[in-house]
């Protein structure tokens, strides 16, 4: 699982077949998850990364509520940041894995809120802005 603080990974997922093995984190340093993934193909095993894109509005707010009901808090100066990171990281994946059959992507666009569920939308590659941004502006 891939996306920035905030993006409601766990919260988009809910419901969705579980893998053999699920790793929940950013993927936002490019050359670590070049290396997870390759190690996972190395083992013979198939890989799906599911990147959470969330407006970085929501994702300010899931962070601050995630921080006041678990105790996990990120530096919240740095969040935008942080998106901006994974997203550009997802995008070198895709292109780096896109002939790959035994990788595949999922890009969902989290729409929810505490207290208002959202329905994940599937979102493309080309709505993935080119240097991190909002991929739906």
């Amino acid at each position: 699982m891939s996306g920035g603080w905030g993006a409601g990974k766990t919260h988009a997922l809910q419901g969705a077949p579980l893998p053999d093995l699920a790793w929940d984190g950013t993927l936002s340093d490019t050359a670590w998850a070049r290396a997870m993934v390759d190690l996972s193909l190395f083992h013979g095993w198939l890989v799906e990364i599911a990147y959470v894109f969330r407006d970085i509005e929501l994702a300010l707010y899931g962070a601050v509520e995630r921080a006041k009901k678990e105790g996990r808090s990120v530096p919240l100066a740095e969040l935008p940041g942080n998106h901006r990171a994974v997203q550009i990281s997802i995008r070198g994946l895709i292109r780096r894995y896109r002939s790959n059959n035994a990788v595949a992507f999922m890009l969902l666009h989290n729409t929810g809120a505490s207290g208002v569920r959202g329905v994940p939308l599937v979102i493309s590659e080309a709505e993935l802005a080119p240097k991190g941004g909002n991929p739906l502006l």
